[in-house]
Protein backbone atom coordinates (compact mmCIF):
# COMPACT_ATOMS: atom_id res chain seq x y z
CA UNK A 1 0.00 0.00 0.00
CA UNK A 2 1.08 3.38 -0.67
CA UNK A 3 1.07 6.37 0.94
CA UNK A 4 0.33 10.16 -0.10
CA UNK A 5 0.98 13.16 1.52
CA UNK A 6 3.89 14.36 4.16
CA UNK A 7 5.04 11.72 6.35
CA UNK A 8 3.20 12.18 10.11
CA UNK A 9 5.91 12.28 13.18
CA UNK A 10 5.47 12.36 16.65
CA UNK A 11 7.46 15.31 18.06
CA UNK A 12 7.89 17.07 21.60
CA UNK A 13 5.09 19.60 20.51
CA UNK A 14 2.95 16.96 19.55
CA UNK A 15 3.13 14.93 22.93
CA UNK A 16 2.85 18.58 25.30
CA UNK A 17 -0.41 19.67 23.13
CA UNK A 18 -1.42 15.82 23.92
CA UNK A 19 -1.10 16.91 27.57
CA UNK A 20 -2.75 19.73 27.41
CA UNK A 21 -5.47 18.43 26.01
CA UNK A 22 -6.00 15.78 29.29
CA UNK A 23 -8.80 17.12 31.60
CA UNK A 24 -6.16 15.57 34.18
CA UNK A 25 -3.36 17.15 35.75
CA UNK A 26 0.49 15.62 35.07
CA UNK A 27 3.50 17.15 35.42
CA UNK A 28 7.05 15.38 35.71
CA UNK A 29 10.57 16.32 37.89
CA UNK A 30 14.11 15.23 36.70
CA UNK A 31 16.19 13.44 39.38
CA UNK A 32 17.28 16.91 40.38
CA UNK A 33 13.34 17.77 41.16
CA UNK A 34 13.60 20.45 38.14
CA UNK A 35 10.36 20.95 36.28
CA UNK A 36 10.62 19.16 32.32
CA UNK A 37 7.05 18.74 31.33
CA UNK A 38 3.44 20.02 32.86
CA UNK A 39 0.45 20.05 31.43
CA UNK A 40 -2.28 22.91 31.30
CA UNK A 41 -4.55 21.78 33.72
CA UNK A 42 -1.45 21.06 36.59
CA UNK A 43 0.06 24.66 36.29
CA UNK A 44 -3.97 25.73 37.00
CA UNK A 45 -3.53 23.42 40.21
CA UNK A 46 -0.04 24.44 41.12
CA UNK A 47 -0.77 28.32 40.84
CA UNK A 48 -4.13 27.97 42.76
CA UNK A 49 -1.71 25.92 45.75
CA UNK A 50 1.04 27.51 46.24
CA UNK A 51 0.19 31.06 44.41
CA UNK A 52 3.14 31.26 41.82
CA UNK A 53 4.11 29.36 39.44
CA UNK A 54 5.58 25.61 39.16
CA UNK A 55 8.96 25.52 39.00
CA UNK A 56 10.83 22.44 41.05
CA UNK A 57 9.02 19.65 43.46
CA UNK A 58 10.09 20.90 46.46
CA UNK A 59 7.37 23.69 45.93
CA UNK A 60 4.17 21.28 45.33
CA UNK A 61 5.31 18.57 47.93
CA UNK A 62 5.39 21.23 50.47
CA UNK A 63 1.86 22.62 49.27
CA UNK A 64 0.21 19.15 49.51
CA UNK A 65 2.27 18.39 52.73
CA UNK A 66 0.92 22.25 54.41
CA UNK A 67 -1.17 24.13 52.53
CA UNK A 68 0.17 28.16 52.64
CA UNK A 69 -2.00 30.70 54.26
CA UNK A 70 -2.26 32.59 50.93
CA UNK A 71 -3.69 29.69 48.86
CA UNK A 72 -7.23 29.43 48.16
CA UNK A 73 -7.58 26.05 48.52
CA UNK A 74 -9.08 23.63 51.08
CA UNK A 75 -8.22 20.46 52.12
CA UNK A 76 -10.30 17.45 53.30
CA UNK A 77 -8.00 14.21 54.31
CA UNK A 78 -6.27 13.47 50.84
CA UNK A 79 -8.78 15.72 48.87
CA UNK A 80 -8.27 19.47 47.88
CA UNK A 81 -11.13 21.80 47.56
CA UNK A 82 -10.44 24.36 45.03
CA UNK A 83 -12.85 28.06 44.94
CA UNK A 84 -14.65 26.72 42.18
CA UNK A 85 -16.03 23.96 43.83
CA UNK A 86 -14.34 20.95 42.46
CA UNK A 87 -12.22 18.64 44.40
CA UNK A 88 -9.23 16.85 43.65
CA UNK A 89 -6.47 14.17 44.64
CA UNK A 90 -2.61 14.14 43.45
CA UNK A 91 -0.61 11.40 43.13
CA UNK A 92 3.30 11.15 43.10
CA UNK A 93 5.16 8.10 41.65
CA UNK A 94 8.54 7.27 40.22
CA UNK A 95 9.26 6.19 36.47
CA UNK A 96 12.31 6.27 34.03
CA UNK A 97 12.07 6.67 30.44
CA UNK A 98 13.43 4.29 27.90
CA UNK A 99 16.65 4.82 28.85
CA UNK A 100 16.64 4.53 32.04
CA UNK A 101 16.57 7.90 33.38
CA UNK A 102 14.73 8.74 36.87
CA UNK A 103 11.54 10.97 36.67
CA UNK A 104 8.91 12.16 39.48
CA UNK A 105 5.19 12.02 38.22
CA UNK A 106 2.85 14.09 39.67
CA UNK A 107 -0.58 13.30 38.39
CA UNK A 108 -4.47 15.15 39.80
CA UNK A 109 -7.48 13.68 39.26
CA UNK A 110 -10.85 15.31 39.01
CA UNK A 111 -12.80 13.51 42.27
CA UNK A 112 -15.70 16.13 42.70
CA UNK A 113 -18.77 13.56 41.90
CA UNK A 114 -17.23 11.00 43.97
CA UNK A 115 -16.31 13.67 46.43
CA UNK A 116 -20.17 14.73 46.71
CA UNK A 117 -21.65 11.31 46.62
CA UNK A 118 -19.42 10.51 49.52
CA UNK A 119 -20.60 13.46 51.60
CA UNK A 120 -24.49 12.70 50.73
CA UNK A 121 -24.11 9.08 51.52
CA UNK A 122 -22.07 10.35 55.20
CA UNK A 123 -25.07 12.37 55.82
CA UNK A 124 -27.41 9.53 54.78
CA UNK A 125 -25.59 7.21 57.04
CA UNK A 126 -25.48 9.99 60.21
CA UNK A 127 -29.64 10.12 59.69
CA UNK A 128 -30.03 6.53 59.28
CA UNK A 129 -27.81 6.08 62.32
CA UNK A 130 -29.75 8.63 64.82
CA UNK A 131 -33.11 6.71 63.35
CA UNK A 132 -31.52 3.77 64.25
CA UNK A 133 -31.14 5.12 67.84
CA UNK A 134 -34.80 6.52 68.27
CA UNK A 135 -36.16 3.25 67.59
CA UNK A 136 -33.80 1.47 69.51
CA UNK A 137 -34.66 3.90 72.42
CA UNK A 138 -38.72 3.26 71.28
CA UNK A 139 -38.36 -0.29 71.24
CA UNK A 140 -36.48 -0.27 75.03
CA UNK A 141 -39.63 1.88 76.20
CA UNK A 142 -42.28 -0.36 74.43
CA UNK A 143 -42.86 -3.07 77.34
CA UNK A 144 -42.71 0.32 79.68
CA UNK A 145 -45.21 2.11 77.76
CA UNK A 146 -47.23 -0.97 77.51
CA UNK A 147 -46.61 -1.36 81.54
CA UNK A 148 -47.75 2.20 82.78
CA UNK A 149 -50.93 1.44 79.87
CA UNK A 150 -51.89 -1.77 82.08
CA UNK A 151 -50.89 0.23 85.63
CA UNK A 152 -53.19 2.68 84.28
CA UNK A 153 -55.91 0.90 83.44
CA UNK A 154 -56.02 -1.22 86.65
CA UNK A 155 -55.57 2.23 88.94
CA UNK A 156 -59.20 2.53 86.95
CA UNK A 157 -60.93 -0.72 87.28
CA UNK A 158 -59.49 -0.76 91.66
CA UNK A 159 -61.30 2.81 91.99
CA UNK A 160 -64.04 1.99 90.65
CA UNK A 161 -64.69 -1.52 92.52
CA UNK A 162 -63.05 0.33 95.82
CA UNK A 163 -65.60 3.44 95.72
CA UNK A 164 -68.51 1.02 95.35
CA UNK A 165 -67.39 -1.17 98.03
CA UNK A 166 -66.95 1.61 100.18
CA UNK A 167 -70.19 3.35 99.95
CA UNK A 168 -72.23 -0.15 100.02
CA UNK A 169 -70.29 -1.20 103.55
CA UNK A 170 -71.24 2.48 104.47
CA UNK A 171 -74.69 2.27 103.86
CA UNK A 172 -74.39 -1.44 105.64
CA UNK A 173 -73.23 0.01 108.63
CA UNK A 174 -75.97 3.11 108.77
CA UNK A 175 -78.38 0.42 108.55
CA UNK A 176 -79.53 0.99 105.06
CA UNK A 177 -79.55 -2.62 103.78
CA UNK A 178 -80.97 -5.54 104.62
CA UNK A 179 -79.63 -8.67 106.31
CA UNK A 180 -80.21 -10.65 103.23
CA UNK A 181 -77.48 -8.11 101.54
CA UNK A 182 -74.65 -9.42 103.60
CA UNK A 183 -73.32 -12.04 101.09
CA UNK A 184 -73.25 -10.27 98.30
CA UNK A 185 -71.36 -7.57 100.50
CA UNK A 186 -68.74 -9.85 101.56
CA UNK A 187 -68.35 -11.22 97.77
CA UNK A 188 -67.86 -7.86 96.59
CA UNK A 189 -65.61 -6.79 99.59
CA UNK A 190 -63.12 -10.33 98.35
CA UNK A 191 -63.35 -9.38 94.77
CA UNK A 192 -61.90 -5.93 95.70
CA UNK A 193 -59.51 -7.23 97.82
CA UNK A 194 -58.36 -9.41 94.58
CA UNK A 195 -58.02 -6.81 92.89
CA UNK A 196 -56.03 -4.89 95.39
CA UNK A 197 -53.36 -8.27 95.97
CA UNK A 198 -53.54 -8.44 92.21
CA UNK A 199 -55.77 -12.07 92.01
CA UNK A 200 -57.99 -10.92 89.48
CA UNK A 201 -56.99 -10.09 86.17
CA UNK A 202 -58.72 -7.56 83.41
CA UNK A 203 -60.68 -10.12 81.86
CA UNK A 204 -63.10 -10.37 84.81
CA UNK A 205 -64.65 -7.29 83.75
CA UNK A 206 -68.77 -7.20 84.44
CA UNK A 207 -71.36 -5.49 82.24
CA UNK A 208 -70.74 -1.73 82.81
CA UNK A 209 -74.12 -0.73 82.38
CA UNK A 210 -75.48 -3.29 84.89
CA UNK A 211 -72.85 -2.63 87.04
CA UNK A 212 -73.79 1.23 87.01
CA UNK A 213 -77.43 0.51 87.75
CA UNK A 214 -76.36 -2.25 90.62
CA UNK A 215 -74.46 0.88 92.24
CA UNK A 216 -76.75 3.42 91.40
CA UNK A 217 -79.13 0.83 93.38
CA UNK A 218 -76.45 0.11 96.72
CA UNK A 219 -75.87 3.52 97.34
CA UNK A 220 -79.66 5.10 96.77
CA UNK A 221 -78.79 6.76 93.65
CA UNK A 222 -81.06 7.37 90.61
CA UNK A 223 -79.98 8.16 86.76
CA UNK A 224 -81.80 10.48 84.66
CA UNK A 225 -80.45 10.02 81.09
CA UNK A 226 -81.45 10.93 78.29
CA UNK A 227 -80.16 10.04 74.76
CA UNK A 228 -78.67 6.80 73.16
CA UNK A 229 -75.48 5.41 74.96
CA UNK A 230 -72.25 4.82 71.94
CA UNK A 231 -72.38 1.87 69.86
CA UNK A 232 -68.65 1.29 70.03
CA UNK A 233 -67.03 -0.05 72.81
CA UNK A 234 -64.40 2.13 73.76
CA UNK A 235 -66.62 5.04 73.90
CA UNK A 236 -69.48 3.30 75.67
CA UNK A 237 -67.17 1.92 78.17
CA UNK A 238 -65.53 5.47 78.57
CA UNK A 239 -68.87 6.89 78.95
CA UNK A 240 -69.63 4.51 81.85
CA UNK A 241 -66.28 5.48 83.76
CA UNK A 242 -67.97 8.90 83.42
CA UNK A 243 -71.11 8.25 84.92
CA UNK A 244 -70.15 6.10 87.59
CA UNK A 245 -66.76 8.45 88.74
CA UNK A 246 -69.71 11.31 88.79
CA UNK A 247 -72.04 9.02 90.82
CA UNK A 248 -69.61 7.61 94.28
CA UNK A 249 -68.90 11.33 93.91
CA UNK A 250 -72.42 13.10 94.19
CA UNK A 251 -72.82 10.73 97.13
CA UNK A 252 -69.25 11.38 98.24
CA UNK A 253 -69.19 14.84 98.13
CA UNK A 254 -72.47 16.19 96.96
CA UNK A 255 -74.44 14.47 98.90
CA UNK A 256 -76.58 14.20 96.16
CA UNK A 257 -79.08 11.11 95.60
CA UNK A 258 -80.05 12.30 91.97
CA UNK A 259 -77.55 11.98 88.39
CA UNK A 260 -78.53 14.00 85.11
CA UNK A 261 -76.97 12.54 82.28
CA UNK A 262 -77.36 14.09 78.78
CA UNK A 263 -75.68 12.19 75.79
CA UNK A 264 -75.75 13.40 72.01
CA UNK A 265 -73.91 13.55 68.78
CA UNK A 266 -72.70 16.41 67.69
CA UNK A 267 -70.19 16.67 64.85
CA UNK A 268 -68.85 13.22 64.72
CA UNK A 269 -68.50 13.41 68.76
CA UNK A 270 -69.84 11.66 71.74
CA UNK A 271 -70.98 15.07 74.16
CA UNK A 272 -71.45 13.54 77.43
CA UNK A 273 -72.43 16.34 80.09
CA UNK A 274 -73.35 14.88 83.58
CA UNK A 275 -74.68 17.18 86.84
CA UNK A 276 -76.26 15.98 89.87
CA UNK A 277 -78.68 17.31 92.43
CA UNK A 278 -76.23 18.12 95.71
CA UNK A 279 -74.85 20.85 96.97
CA UNK A 280 -72.27 22.67 94.82
CA UNK A 281 -68.42 22.29 94.88
CA UNK A 282 -67.36 25.38 97.93
CA UNK A 283 -64.54 26.25 95.17
CA UNK A 284 -62.83 25.13 91.96
CA UNK A 285 -62.73 20.92 92.11
CA UNK A 286 -59.03 19.37 92.40
CA UNK A 287 -59.04 16.60 90.47
CA UNK A 288 -57.71 13.51 92.13
CA UNK A 289 -56.88 9.73 91.20
CA UNK A 290 -60.64 9.04 89.52
CA UNK A 291 -60.77 11.97 87.64
CA UNK A 292 -57.31 12.04 86.76
CA UNK A 293 -57.08 8.68 85.18
CA UNK A 294 -60.56 9.18 83.26
CA UNK A 295 -59.31 12.29 82.20
CA UNK A 296 -56.11 10.26 80.67
CA UNK A 297 -57.98 7.27 79.05
CA UNK A 298 -60.63 10.18 77.64
CA UNK A 299 -57.88 12.09 75.92
CA UNK A 300 -55.59 8.89 74.81
CA UNK A 301 -59.32 8.20 72.76
CA UNK A 302 -58.78 11.44 71.51
CA UNK A 303 -61.63 13.26 73.84
CA UNK A 304 -61.11 16.32 75.70
CA UNK A 305 -62.53 16.51 79.33
CA UNK A 306 -64.21 19.58 81.04
CA UNK A 307 -65.03 19.89 84.66
CA UNK A 308 -67.17 23.33 85.94
CA UNK A 309 -68.23 23.91 89.85
CA UNK A 310 -70.19 26.99 89.65
CA UNK A 311 -73.27 27.57 89.36
CA UNK A 312 -73.31 23.72 90.14
CA UNK A 313 -71.02 21.09 89.51
CA UNK A 314 -71.37 19.33 85.75
CA UNK A 315 -68.87 17.07 83.93
CA UNK A 316 -68.74 17.61 80.17
CA UNK A 317 -67.17 14.59 78.12
CA UNK A 318 -66.49 14.69 73.85
CA UNK A 319 -65.00 11.68 72.39
CA UNK A 320 -64.76 11.13 68.52
CA UNK A 321 -67.13 8.84 67.13
CA UNK A 322 -65.82 5.17 66.03
CA UNK A 323 -67.83 3.27 63.26
CA UNK A 324 -70.87 1.18 65.23
CA UNK A 325 -69.63 -2.14 65.44
CA UNK A 326 -72.78 -2.72 68.34
CA UNK A 327 -72.48 -2.35 71.97
CA UNK A 328 -69.93 -4.93 72.65
CA UNK A 329 -70.19 -4.69 76.81
CA UNK A 330 -67.63 -6.06 79.19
Amino acid sequence: MKWFGRRSRLTKNSVKEALDNLPSGVCFFDRNGLLTLCNFTMHRLSFELTGRDLQNIFEIRDALQALPESSTVTRDGDKFILKDGTVWRFKEESIADEYGHPYTQFTASNVTDLYRAAQALEQKNKELAEMAVHMEHITDNVAAIMREEEILAMKMKIHNELGATVLNVRKYYMGGCEPSQKDDLIQNLRKTIGLLVGEIGREDETDGYKELLELAAAIGVTAELSGAMPEDKASYLLVVSAIRECMTNCVRHAEGSKLFVSLKEVENMHTVVIANNGRPPEGEIIEGGGLSALRAGIEKAGGEMRLQSRPVFSLTVKIPKLPPKGAELL
